[in-house]
């Protein structure tokens, strides 16, 4: 297990920013390629009561992650190789993690987090980062 230490500032959080995530979540999972996203998804693991899937795995150059309750999405997340700048290299940033409000706070990105590290993703913090997210990064630096 191996990451990065965290050198850019924090950007902010607002409810706005939840509706246009919760949108682009929604038309992820239903987004017909082929067939619809979520009839191509690759169930990983169970994190409390959320299920995860993958659209990959294990995780090529641009995946995403959809946690699921009763097979309804209510957050998702999207790995790159590289991060958000560069393109090349064995790690990987988590350039978004978003849970619908009433699923934070209760230490499931964190345990994603620790899910990826554990099978092999190599993990660097992505450049620009929300308070949640640098806290994730901070709980992972003392408790791993």
């Amino acid at each position: 297990m191996r990451y990065f230490e965290i050198t850019e500032a924090f950007l902010p959080h607002t409810e706005d920013d939840d509706v246009a995530i919760e949108h682009q979540m929604q038309r992820a999972y239903n987004t017909p390629i082929g067939a619809p996203r979520k009839d191509r998804l690759t169930k990983l693991t169970n994190i409390g009561n959320i299920e995860v899937a993958a659209t990959q795995w294990p995780p090529a150059f641009h995946n995403h992650f959809f946690f699921l309750d009763n097979d309804e999405p209510v957050g998702f997340a999207v790995l790159k190789q590289g991060g958000r700048a560069r393109h090349d290299g064995d790690h990987y940033a988590i350039t978004l993690i978003w849970l619908r409000p009433q699923y934070r706070k209760q230490g499931f990105a964190t345990d994603f987090y620790r899910f990826l590290l554990r099978n092999g993703v190599e993990l660097e913090p992505d450049t620009k980062q929300s308070a949640g997210g640098a806290a994730v990064w901070h709980k992972l630096r003392t408790r791993s």
